[in-house]
């Protein structure tokens, strides 16, 4: 990203009701689970949602994920397919 976006991400941490952190890396080819990595160990949180700029969020991404948590488990969500009607 460049600093377009970090100054969006300044502009929605001064409206955000809870902390909004933004981790960056200098592109380098590829490397999105450094990128995570780097972006967990930075959290301060009991809880970690990682987005990726692809992710289809529906009303209930947040709801959903905090139904299927346990404790000491990863949750990750999968692929679908969505076609022209969606």
């Amino acid at each position: 990203s460049s600093h377009e976006t970090r100054e969006l991400i300044e502009k929605y941490q001064q409206q955000y009701p809870i902390p909004l952190h933004h981790s960056w890396q200098p592109d380098k080819g590829f490397r999105a689970a450094e990128s995570r990595n780097k972006a967990v160990a930075q959290s301060t949180g009991e809880y970690v949602i990682i987005v990726d700029g692809d992710i289809y969020l529906p009303a209930t991404f947040i709801e959903d994920h905090i139904f299927v948590a346990k404790p000491g488990c990863f949750v990750q969500a999968g692929r679908v397919s969505l076609g022209p009607a969606l």
